[in-house]
C-alpha cells in the first residue's frame, strides 16, 4: 500500500505545471524571456571577479567555502552559481537540484513537523522521483502540496 500511495504522490508531483526551469543553466526562460535568478552575476552590478565563471564573485565564494577556481566545487554536475540561486549546498555532493527541475524552497531547513491533519505540517519524508532523485517533502515548504493516497481491498 505505501508503495501506491507514493507512486500516487510522484503522478501528482509530475503533473504539476512546473513552468520554466530555473536550474537548466541559461538565463532564459521556456517563454523566451530573460529570467531573474536573484543571483549578482544575473544583474551586472557584480563589480568583484568570478574566477571561475560560475556565477559567484570571488568574495562570496570565499563567504561560503567553495573554491573560486573551480566551477563546481563539490563536482557533482551543478556550477556553484546554480546551486546557490537553487538552494542547494555547493560545497555537499548530495544536495543538488532537481534534475527534474523541481524547485527547492529555501526554508526547507528550517520546517517543524506540527502533525498529519488538516493544515499542518506533516513529518518530512522522501519518495523517489521519475527521473531517480530523492525528493523529501520539506524541500517544497513554499507551496502547497497535496498527498493523494488509495487503498485496495
Amino acid at each position: 500500500m505505501r508503495r501506491f500511495i507514493a507512486v500516487s504522490i510522484l503522478a501528482l508531483l509530475a503533473a504539476c505545471d512546473q513552468g520554466p526551469n530555473p536550474l537548466d543553466g541559461d538565463p532564459i526562460t521556456d517563454t523566451g524571456t530573460t529570467a531573474d535568478t536573484g543571483s549578482s552575476a544575473d544583474t551586472g552590478t557584480n563589480t568583484d571577479a568570478d574566477s571561475d565563471g560560475d556565477g559567484l564573485s570571488d568574495a562570496t565564494e570565499a563567504e561560503l567555502g567553495t573554491d573560486p577556481n573551480l566551477p563546481d566545487t563539490d563536482n557533482d554536475g551543478y556550477d556553484d552559481g546554480v546551486e546557490v540561486d537553487g538552494n542547494t549546498d555547493p560545497n555537499s555532493a548530495s544536495d543538488h537540484p532537481y534534475a527534474g527541475g523541481w524547485p527547492i524552497g529555501a526554508c526547507r531547513d528550517d520546517i517543524q513537523s506540527t502533525g498529519n491533519g488538516l493544515g499542518q505540517i506533516s513529518q518530512d519524508f522522501a519518495l523517489t522521483d521519475q527521473y531517480g532523485d530523492t525528493l523529501s517533502l520539506h524541500d517544497f515548504c513554499d507551496r502547497e502540496v497535496l498527498l493523494v493516497g488509495a487503498a485496495f481491498w
